[in-house]
């Protein structure tokens, strides 16, 4: 007995995993068209660049597919993206060519969040997550005003 209930427990532990997944998967498939997805460092300098050039603040999440915690955050930096269409976001995922990228900026875990004001360069770098996403939301109004 003790068995059959671990083992249905499992079972609708990984189908509600599934759903899970795919539904931050579907989420990728309608951004905003603020947002953009990086995967290089020079593509990262011409998102920056860009955003200097159009005074506009630019907003970076850096994520790995394989963390649930960054799954989570997708819908928050959706609708923060929505809120804010002035400002340009950016994912740049964690990915096995582009490790310089995550390194060389100084992110040293995920979700991770920077702020890039036009004239200042980085103005916010700091873990990410969604108990506290809203004060970061917050620094991205503040910034972008």
């Amino acid at each position: 007995d003790f068995q059959n209930r671990m083992k249905n427990t499992l079972v609708q532990r990984k189908k509600k995993r599934s759903t899970l997944l795919r539904r931050s998967d579907d989420t990728t498939r309608y951004q905003p068209t603020n947002v953009k997805i990086v995967t290089s460092l020079e593509e990262f300098a011409n998102v920056i660049e860009q955003g200097r050039r159009d005074d506009k603040v630019v907003v970076a999440q850096f994520y790995a597919d394989w963390c649930q915690k960054c799954h989570t955050l997708r819908p928050s930096f959706a609708r923060a993206a929505n809120s804010h269409p002035q400002v340009i976001f950016v994912n740049v995922p964690v990915l096995n060519t582009n490790s310089n990228l995550h390194q060389g900026l100084g992110v040293k875990s995920v979700p991770f969040g920077h702020i890039y004001h036009p004239e200042n360069g980085l103005v916010e770098e700091t873990k990410l997550s969604r108990k506290m996403f809203s004060e970061f939301e917050g620094l991205v109004k503040m910034h972008s005003n």
